[in-house]
């Protein structure tokens, strides 16, 4: 592959309702190689993807693409445009990502009965497949199983031409990324290293300002009480030198007033104040030029249920479920009060299928469950959107509270008609924490959330008293949230069982 780059000249781009542009005059040159683009949800990372490889057209500037372009979405509800060329292909490279991905045949006949992973994988196999001069992925590794993730990440590791890629896995963004592109809109902020160092140089230079910032308050502080002083001490030689409460017949007094006013004291004063208030507005002014990005009021709190311990929250006896030749068999079921139980398998194993047959089973009033699901559809979004806007102020602004320490900008979800997987998500954990439920039911948590919300989420389940059933992938959110495992294991092909303990 010859040389490439990916030119952007003066990019600006807002949405018509939006307030704050999402880009403005960002100039940058992407060449071969991965470059990280990491931002809170609903800052414009997918956006950004659109525009470079043409989805969208920008307000002002250009970009120059290389070539083929290729988007890889987030979202996986729909069957990747050719899809069935892909899997006739018997390429070298076709061939390589059916292996590596482990993409079967008959998936395409049976799209619909497809684990979010498995349709990750083959949205990642046919965008690959095409050897595209720019290829821009949107969190691939959403849906994946520790094996698919590592699977994904050595097919990327393959790629030659220009990456851009949305991710907060660290894995992704560490082992790949040789760049990083930092979004705060309006800003954009390219840096060079992987997302760990960029990290740590970032909160090193934080720690650098706030230093820098102490120690400039302390001089202003010194000077103001220096400032304070000198005027006090003006306003005193002013009243010496006063003759507005002498009597106009003692001419000595007066005398000496004026001679006070000769010595040309009270010029000095006035200079010498004068030159304190202007230093003092200059170490004001240094101080405000050290551009501190404060970290955003971060942490959730999740109160749960205060129940007596040891008794069950429900009880789902012994069954099996069974899509087409798929099968799953689980033995009974139960789900004490606090109880935690991480929910792990393979892709494809029926975990997402088991939460679904559970939740319609269920005794609890939609005040007492949060559940949310591994996808929320562009309908179901609609309809979340409908309802935090049919709230009444004060619950709306509970809601949006929420959404804030999660690092996300509330008025921006408010005022976007479809906002991002990962801030839908928010709004509906922000909705179920309000209410103090007792079980909480979420697929794949993790997905689709930026890093601080992630630990905010994490930091807050394993602090509440609400009894919780996590499907997830990520093992180290796993290890600090739940308290035991439901196993699910393959037994024969497309037969599966759930292994409780």
């Amino acid at each position: 592959m010859s040389k490439l780059f990916l030119s952007v000249q003066y990019l600006s781009f807002s949405y018509e309702k939006t307030v704050i542009p999402i880009i403005k005059d960002f100039s940058c040159q992407f060449e071969p190689g991965w470059t990280g683009i990491v931002g809170a949800n609903g800052c414009g990372k997918s956006t950004l993807l659109q525009l470079m490889t043409g989805m969208l057209r920008p307000i002002s500037g250009t970009i120059h693409v290389p070539g083929l372009s290729i988007y890889c979405e987030q979202r996986t509800d729909f069957m990747p445009n050719g899809f069935s060329t892909f899997l006739q292909s018997y390429n070298e490279t076709a061939l390589r990502l059916k292996s590596i991905l482990r993409i079967r045949m008959d998936w395409q006949d049976r799209w619909e009965t497809l684990s979010h992973g498995e349709r990750k994988r083959a949205q990642i196999a046919v965008a690959m497949a095409k050897e595209p001069d720019l290829l821009a992925i949107d969190e691939p590794s959403n849906h994946l199983d520790r094996s698919a993730r590592q699977a994904v990440y050595e097919s990327m590791k393959k790629y030659r031409g220009i990456g851009l890629l949305v991710s907060h896995d660290r894995m992704l963004l560490d082992g790949l990324c040789h760049h990083i592109l930092l979004m705060d809109p309006p800003h954009l902020i390219f840096r060079k290293g992987n997302y760990t160092s960029i990290h740590r140089d970032i909160e090193q230079e934080r720690a650098y300002d706030r230093r820098q910032v102490q120690t400039i308050r302390k001089k202003i502080n010194k000077l103001q009480k220096e400032v304070h002083r000198r005027k006090h001490e003006a306003e005193s030689a002013d009243m010496k030198r006063s003759k507005k409460h002498l009597n106009p017949k003692d001419h000595d007094a007066r005398t000496k007033k004026d001679l006070a006013r000769l010595t040309g004291k009270d010029g000095v004063e006035g200079c010498a104040q004068k030159r304190l208030e202007t230093q003092l507005e200059r170490l004001n002014r240094k101080k405000e030029s050290y551009e501190i990005r404060k970290k955003p009021a971060g942490g959730i709190r999740m109160p749960g249920n205060n129940a007596v311990s040891g008794q069950y929250i429900f009880h789902v006896p012994a069954d099996c479920i069974t899509m087409g030749d798929f099968q799953l068999e689980f033995p009974d079921l139960f789900i004490g009060w606090q109880q935690k139980i991480g929910l792990v398998g393979p892709n494809g194993g029926g975990k997402s299928a088991l939460l679904n047959y559970l939740t319609v089973r269920i005794d609890l009033n939609e005040d007492q469950l949060i559940y949310i699901p591994q996808e929320i559809d562009v309908e179901d979004t609609k309809n979340i959107i409908h309802r935090v806007h049919a709230l009444n102020g004060e619950e709306k602004g509970h809601m949006m509270a929420i959404i804030s320490r999660l690092g996300s900008d509330p008025v921006r979800v408010l005022e976007t008609a479809l906002p991002s997987p990962g801030e839908v998500r928010k709004l509906m954990l922000a909705d179920g924490i309000r209410k103090i439920p007792n079980l909480i039911i979420m697929d794949e948590p993790t997905n689709h959330m930026d890093l601080p919300s992630i630990l905010s989420v994490e930091t807050a389940l394993a602090d509440s008293r609400s009894a919780q059933l996590l499907v997830s992938h990520d093992d180290a959110f796993l290890k600090k949230t739940v308290n035991s495992y439901w196993h699910i294991e393959k037994t024969a092909l497309n037969q599966y069982r759930l292994a409780v303990g």
